[in-house]
């Protein structure tokens, strides 16, 4: 996925969701990990993708567009969606969840914001979870 061929796949995509990732993870025959950390590096979507497994947060990615002070939680509250994809048997969400912000961030600005969320389950029993931010919450 270089990105002379990158770019002008992600010109028309206006959300990094997993619609979006399938397409253009189909588009480059990458996995969805691979294309998902391509995605958010390209630095044209304001968010964060996390790893999580059972134990906790396994990494984390964050394109320059988005302040360093969004640091996502160390474990996915009950109140996410993703809880239900970690320890449940559902693989993903088929859509992204509004979801207050302070879920994923102990930020005090946190209570202030909305994200979406949208996680799916990887070949080893991780999970990773789109967290697509309010354009408000960049400043």
């Amino acid at each position: 996925m270089p990105n002379y061929l990158l770019k002008p796949a992600l010109k028309n995509i206006k959300q990094l969701n997993i619609k979006s990732l399938r397409q253009t993870s189909d588009l480059f025959d990458t996995s969805l990990t691979a294309t998902a950390i391509r995605m958010v590096k390209s630095n044209q979507f304001a968010c964060i993708l996390v790893c999580y497994a059972k134990s906790g947060r396994r990494w984390f990615i964050r394109p320059s567009i988005v302040p360093a002070w969004w640091f996502p939680v160390d474990q996915p509250e009950a109140d996410s969606c993703a809880i239900d994809i970690l320890f449940g048997t559902k693989q993903e969400d088929t859509h992204p969840h509004k979801t207050p912000a302070d879920i994923w961030f102990n930020n005090p600005k946190a209570s202030r914001f909305e994200i979406y969320e949208q996680s799916f389950k990887t070949v080893n029993e991780e999970i990773l979870t789109i967290l697509t931010l309010d354009h408000d919450m960049l400043d």
